[in-house]
């Protein structure tokens, strides 16, 4: 079974008090299955957390790096 959604996230961008609120819009997708989940970080760096072999791995695709940061604590 596999769970996916996407979440946009909406939040007012720092700034002084008196100037109209802007807002800043973050969207990521988050995958939950059986074995693994698979988000998006806020650095735009693809994040899988591997249940079964105890993984945390990146895939940061601008920088074009993979990262396999060993057993997940």
């Amino acid at each position: 079974m596999t769970i996916a959604f996407d979440i946009q996230i909406e939040e007012p961008a720092q700034g002084a008090a008196t100037e109209p609120v802007a807002r800043r819009t973050r969207s990521t997708s988050v995958t939950i299955a059986e074995r693994f989940l698979h988000y998006v970080d806020v650095f735009g760096r693809g994040v899988l957390l591997d249940f079964e072999r105890r993984r945390l791995l990146t895939v940061d695709t601008s920088s074009t790096t993979y990262s396999d940061l060993g057993a997940a604590s």
